[in-house]
């Protein structure tokens, strides 16, 4: 049967807002958030192991929950469901087992959970604070290798130099640069270039078993003083 124009225009007058309704609510679902909770604080971990803890997640949604995958943001940390389908109000386990080798202070580690129920992860955040992980024995270069050296190096660091450089190698530990203790340019290149002994602080010059070239050490050192500068005349 063939239509006229104004025939089909009537067509489409009658079916696109109906169209539309279905394309918002579908948009509106896959936004939906299926779990109660979407951050959560381990506490103080244990240095130097691998620490175990499970995270409780009921589901919200009042659909079933298939879990599909689950990946963490970094190598040194693992996570799983326990169960794989969660029914509507059902509470299930995520555990998790984070390295915290070479780690000291605060972290925040990012695992996105697929699901049936959106094309799109949902993120969950878990953090906590590392202490006491720098004893001696421990060898502190092994955040440049493995699943490590994704948060702690990064890619094509040898290209980077600067606030750059610094945000990719430093602040995963670190954070602001006001954070960092020593005040004398000199002090901060050799640590910097040679690490801490027995600390989680491990050399990051090529020399030291790192990444760096001492010209990007200078310029790390250049940038942590130029922004303490910069905060003392600007309190």
């Amino acid at each position: 049967m063939i239509h006229g124009k104004k025939e089909i225009l009537k067509i489409m007058g009658r079916y696109i807002p109906a169209l539309l309704l279905l394309s918002l609510a579908f948009g509106a679902h896959a936004a939906e958030y299926p779990f109660d909770i979407s951050k959560y604080d381990l506490g103080e971990l244990e240095g130097g192991s691998d620490v175990e803890a499970v995270v409780f997640l009921k589901n919200i949604t009042g659909r079933v929950i298939d879990i599909v995958s689950v990946e963490p943001s970094c190598g040194c940390t693992e996570a799983y469901f326990v169960k794989k389908r969660l029914l509507p109000s059902e509470t299930g386990r995520l555990r998790i087992v984070i390295d915290t080798r070479g780690k000291i202070g605060r972290f925040t580690k990012t695992i996105d959970v697929y699901t049936n129920i959106s094309p799109e992860p949902v993120s969950i955040k878990v953090s906590g604070s590392v202490g006491h992980s720098a004893v001696p024995g421990v060898d502190p270069s092994v955040i440049f290798r493995g699943g490590c050296r994704e948060c702690h190096v990064g890619r094509n660091v040898t290209l980077k130099q600067g606030e750059i450089l610094y945000n990719a190698v430093c602040y995963v530990c670190h954070r602001e640069p006001e954070n960092l203790k020593t005040e004398e340019s000199v002090m901060l290149k050799s640590i910097i270039l040679g690490g801490i002994e027995n600390t989680s602080m491990p050399g990051f010059s090529t020399a030291s078993g790192g990444p760096l070239t001492e010209s990007q050490v200078y310029s790390l050192v250049s940038f942590i003083k130029t922004i303490r500068f910069r905060n003392q005349r600007n309190p």
